[in-house]
């Protein structure tokens, strides 16, 4: 009976018992077991060949807000964001249960959404 990972759909050795007898030995040298051993599909997918695109986004966020080629519009975008969630003056108070809160959580989502595709496309810039 053939083992199935859970995580990638791979096929993993079924565990030998000293009872089974022995088979002939393959060419091919396996990973010993407990190894991942590669996935079914094919190779991993190729990253791209600049430096610059195997930095995570998140860690170009100093260099961006840094960077004068960026307009300064959307920096303070970002910082009038930022301090819309932080300062307590809404246009609704938070200390109204549900309500208040829900226009935090639409602005920080527009913010996530916005500062990620900006440092994906200042990544492609670099």
């Amino acid at each position: 009976m053939a083992h199935v990972c859970p995580y990638c759909g791979q096929r993993m050795p079924s565990p030998s018992s000293n009872d089974a007898p022995q088979q002939k030995r393959s060419t091919r040298q396996e990973a010993p077991r407990g190894q991942f051993r590669g996935i079914i599909d094919g190779p991993p997918r190729a990253r791209g060949s600049s430096p610059a695109e195997r930095i995570p986004i998140w860690f170009l966020l100093p260099r961006y807000l840094l960077d004068r080629s960026v307009p300064l519009t959307r920096k303070l975008l970002l910082l009038l964001g930022v301090l819309y969630i932080i300062i307590p003056f809404d246009i609704t108070p938070d200390f109204i249960p549900l309500l208040g809160w829900l226009d935090d959580i639409g602005v920080g989502a527009f913010l996530w959404y916005y500062l990620r595709n900006e440092l994906i496309s200042y990544r492609q810039r670099l």
